[in-house]
């Protein structure tokens, strides 16, 4: 039997049972039902050697009789439900009628079910049945849980990436205002530099310069009055940057040259 379970095991895992249990008599009849029911069965003669092969195979199920020789049922239960990789496959307990309080330590450490000796074919079909029933709806449920759980990740991304967008857009309007205004300052000192040339040429007298500066006055007291915002608060001065880059591009469209410094007034 060992041969064949391990030839078992190196075919296909999918489909198999894994039986612990040292009593040759137990072992024949099991494998006997349950390779009517179609199963692959693998077999052990000891914990070790079990929980190896558990490792390796993956089996949908563990039989597992309560008296074993070295390491007994319940160190091998703890050792399976503490491992991760074993601690989903369901554990079916085999024992004698008179090992009742040996089944109840058992299910306590984490065993499924348990099928009382002599084995009956039926409350075996029944019991596996059953533990393979409780089995999927673990595994539904945990796969249901993690795809919560990445839907929820997914959205807490698209939100932070909502307000990565924000920021940014938050941050580059105003940089890009004061780019605007630098370049609207450095066209304006040439400006003024060129028409302080062409006065210079003209040779003003001292009172033509005069009366020349009060009509300028008036000039940049209005431009100052229309520039400045009636709200200074961050948002209205995001808002006012963006009407004047929707005005800036509208003039472009339009082929008026310099309309970066036409957009703030209008």
């Amino acid at each position: 039997v060992p041969a064949t379970a391990r030839r078992g095991c190196k075919m296909s895992a999918a489909d198999s049972i894994l039986v612990v249990d040292d009593t040759p008599t137990n072992v024949k009849v099991l494998v006997e039902m349950l390779g009517r029911e179609g199963y692959r069965v693998l077999v052990a003669r000891e914990a070790e050697s079990a929980i190896e092969q558990a490792r390796y195979a993956k089996p949908l199920v563990i039989l597992l009789d309560v008296m074993m020789p070295e390491m007994n049922c319940y160190q091998m239960l703890e050792q399976l439900k503490s491992d991760p990789r074993l601690r989903d496959i369901p554990v079916i307990v085999l024992t004698a009628l008179d090992e009742i309080g040996s089944v109840v330590r058992c299910i306590e450490l984490g065993a499924e079910d348990y099928l009382p000796k002599p084995f009956n074919a039926v409350l075996l079909k029944a019991r596996l049945h059953a533990s393979l029933q409780k089995k999927k709806l673990r595994d539904l449920e945990k796969a249901y849980l993690h795809q919560e759980m990445t839907l929820r990740q997914n959205e807490k991304l698209a939100t932070l990436g909502k307000l990565s967008a924000g920021m940014a857009h938050e941050l580059n309007n105003p940089a890009a205002a004061v780019q605007r205004g630098a370049a609207q300052l450095q066209a304006a000192l040439d400006d003024l530099k060129q028409v302080h040339r062409l006065l210079a040429n003209l040779g003003l007298s001292p009172d033509q310069m005069q009366a020349l500066l009060a009509l300028g006055r008036p000039a940049q007291e209005s431009a100052r009055k229309h520039s400045e915002p009636d709200d200074f608060s961050g948002s209205a001065a995001i808002a006012r940057s963006d009407q004047e880059a929707r005005v800036e591009s509208w003039l472009e469209a339009k082929g008026v040259s310099r309309s970066w410094e036409f957009a703030p007034s209008l």
